[in-house]
């Protein structure tokens, strides 16, 4: 009898054991996997809150002047892109009024790039360019910067 009341005991001991174990075990992974998840959404907010202030330094850049240029935008973005490792490719799409759309064009051949103008897309979606539709506006994207990574895949 006496045995097997030490072998209870051993076994009631070892299940104690092995539950206090398997508990602070648990509460150590619930408490890493906390303090990581908080880490991350910290970072994700402070790079949220940096490209806003991007968002903000863009319009504040686009409002100082009523006659910003392909080349203006394209130093400002160039400075972004090299601060902010979140944000890939900054486009400056303006709206060109039908009545614009000669100088608009005649100002982008002054810009180094010859030949340029207005092209929409064509019936397959856009690998096929049609001449510009008349319309009483338009959004263009013909200035977009990409970072130095994305432009060497492009290449």
């Amino acid at each position: 009898m006496p045995v097997l009341v030490t072998l209870l005991c051993g076994i009631t001991a070892s299940a104690l054991a092995t539950s206090a174990a398997r508990n602070w075990e648990g509460a150590r992974l619930r408490a890493e996997t906390a303090r990581r998840a908080a880490a991350l959404v910290e970072r994700v907010r402070r790079q949220a809150e940096v490209n806003l202030q991007l968002v903000e330094a863009t319009a504040a850049f686009l409002g100082a002047s009523d006659d910003v240029t392909r080349l203006d935008f394209r130093d400002f973005a160039k400075v972004a892109l090299a601060k902010l490792d979140t944000v890939r490719a900054i486009a400056w799409a303006p709206i060109v009024r039908s009545s614009e759309r000669g100088q608009m064009e005649q100002r982008a051949r002054e810009d180094r790039l010859p030949g340029f103008t207005f092209l929409d897309a064509g019936p397959d979606g856009g690998s096929s360019r049609l001449p510009f539709a008349r319309r009483t506006s338009r959004s263009t994207m013909w200035n977009r910067w990409k970072s130095p990574l994305l432009l060497e895949g492009a290449i």
